[in-house]
Formats: structure tokens, C-alpha cells, sequence
């Protein structure tokens, strides 16, 4: 098994310590999404915890953003907000205007599906964090394997456990805001995750098609219903690839940076212990097992 160590001394490179934030929930799932619901609730207890969250769905919706028309937002709870917007959109406003608090760290998901490999380039999950690492903010990037639309409370609950442990001791002061984490949690409950690995992106390839249906035809025009389809054909399944991580029961995490020049993986060497002590303290949260 893989060990990770920062050396002789890692262990006194940073204290692992516990610091108040003001914490960013967005996602692409959606303001309905249960995941992140109960990360909300689990973060209030300890952070201030602001929600911007899409309306609808907004999977699939990448780095995009909406120009040339406005956009409806709407307050439903104390901090919770629904926009009728993009991922990405969420953040922006989020940041240069509408909570007027500074904001220490932004956390995105987490998402059902995963984002393995070449998915990060589809996401609208990793995207709305890397538009918070391009703002300067630090971010968290966070899916579970499920399927689309798949619900399961208990590991809904487990994951997010876990994430707040992880951003509870997550150390900013060693970590610069353009890095970031994209974190993929298996579609095993936390009794059963191995152990936590820094993962490869690997390609990934995906069937497509369309569906094309005529709705109406005139002299003038014709009018189409196009839909997308589509799904994961294969993979490159080697060892250290974040797919073959996270599909045999580890959680996997690789380190991006929002600017393509920077080597992130001393930074992911760094967070490793962090990634380790958060999987250890869920699985004592939960099924009451000795933390090694």
C-alpha cells in the first residue's frame, strides 16, 4: 500500500487545528440535492455556511456562465439562496456582491455522479471550484460515486461527515488558493472504504448520441426536439488512476490548480495526513471502530 509522508518531520509542518470559517456551499446538482443539504447541516454546527445553489439540475454545465440577461435569485432560507443560474454563476455572485461577508473557503457538492478522470472537463461541480480558485478563494471540489439521481441518506450522511472533518483541520495556510482538491468517495459505505489514495486522472471515454424529434413543419421553418444521451463506454483502468481508486473502495483525491503552469502534487502529498485523520474519525463517528 501506498504511504505518504512530507518528510522526517511532516508531522510538525503544520498542526492540524480547528478554524472558523465562512464557508460557500454551491453545486450542480441543484437546490433540492440531499447530499448537500445535510452538508449544510453538519458545517452550521461549527462554520458560518452561506448556500448558493442552482434552481434546477445544472449537470453538465462546465466552466459556463450567463451573460446578457439577468438572472433570478431567490432567498429561501436564512443563507440559502436559489439561483436561476449556472455553478459557476453561483460563485461569482456569491463573491462580488451578494454576501458581503469574506468568504474562506468554498466547497462544491457534493455531487452524485462521479468526477473521474476526464469528467472534470464536463463538471459543473469542479468548475464553480475552480472559479473560486481563480477569484482567490480556496476550494474544495467533492462528488460520491452514485448514478444520477441515486439517493442514500446513510452514506449522504457518512460523506458529509467526512468532508466536514476534512475542512474542519483543512490547512490554509499551507495550501494556496489556486490548488484545490477534486475528492471522489466510493459507493461503499465508510465501514467498508479502504483507506484514502492521491489519484491520477486517466482518460475516460463516453458514448453518444442524439435524439432528434420533429415537433412542427411549415413553408417558412422546421422545428426540431433535440436531446443528448449518452454515458461511460471505458475507462484506462491502471492502478493509480482516480477510477480505479474510488471503483475498488478507496476515496480518491487529486490536486488541480487553476492555473495549467503549477505542480500540485507536494500539495497533495501535504494533505494527506488531513484526507487519512477525516476518513479515521468517521469511521469511529459511525461504527465505533479504534483509530489506528
Amino acid at each position: 500500500m501506498q504511504s505518504y509522508r512530507i518528510g522526517k518531520h511532516s508531522r510538525d509542518f503544520f498542526r492540524i487545528d480547528f478554524v472558523f470559517m465562512n464557508i460557500l456551499l454551491v453545486n450542480d446538482d441543484g437546490i433540492n440535492s440531499l447530499a448537500t443539504k445535510k452538508l449544510i447541516e453538519i458545517l452550521s454546527e461549527k462554520h458560518k455556511v452561506f448556500a448558493l445553489l442552482p434552481s434546477s439540475n445544472r449537470s453538465g454545465a462546465s466552466h459556463s456562465i450567463t451573460v446578457f440577461r439577468p438572472f433570478k435569485v431567490t432567498k429561501v432560507n436564512e443563507n440559502v439562496y436559489s439561483v436561476d443560474a449556472t455553478p459557476v454563476d453561483c460563485v461569482k455572485i456569491a463573491v462580488l456582491g451578494l454576501i458581503k461577508e469574506k468568504i474562506d473557503l468554498v466547497v462544491s457538492g457534493p455531487n452524485i455522479g462521479p468526477n473521474l478522470g476526464l469528467d472534470i472537463y464536463y463538471s459543473g461541480t469542479f468548475s464553480a471550484a475552480r472559479e473560486a480558485s481563480l477569484l482567490g478563494i480556496h476550494a474544495i471540489s467533492s462528488s460520491i460515486n452514485l448514478e444520477w439521481g441515486e439517493t442514500d441518506e446513510k452514506l449522504f450522511m457518512e460523506s458529509a461527515f467526512f468532508l466536514s472533518k476534512l475542512i474542519d483541520a483543512y490547512p490554509t495556510k499551507f495550501i494556496p488558493p489556486s490548488v484545490f482538491p477534486n475528492v471522489n468517495i466510493p459507493k461503499f459505505y465508510f465501514s467498508d472504504i479502504k483507506a484514502v489514495r492521491i489519484g491520477k486522472a486517466y482518460e475516460r471515454y463516453y458514448f453518444e448520441k442524439t435524439n432528434i424529434k420533429q415537433v412542427s413543419v411549415s413553408e417558412n421553418e422546421e422545428i426540431l426536439e433535440v436531446m443528448l444521451d449518452g454515458g461511460v463506454k471505458e475507462h484506462v483502468l491502471k492502478p493509480d488512476s482516480d477510477i480505479c481508486l474510488c471503483k475498488n473502495g478507496y476515496i480518491s483525491y487529486t490536486m488541480y490548480s487553476c492555473f495549467p503552469y503549477e505542480d500540485t502534487f507536494n500539495f497533495a502529498v501535504l494533505l494527506y495526513d488531513v484526507f487519512r485523520k477525516a476518513l479515521e474519525l468517521t469511521k469511529a463517528k459511525f461504527y465505533n471502530l479504534d483509530k489506528k
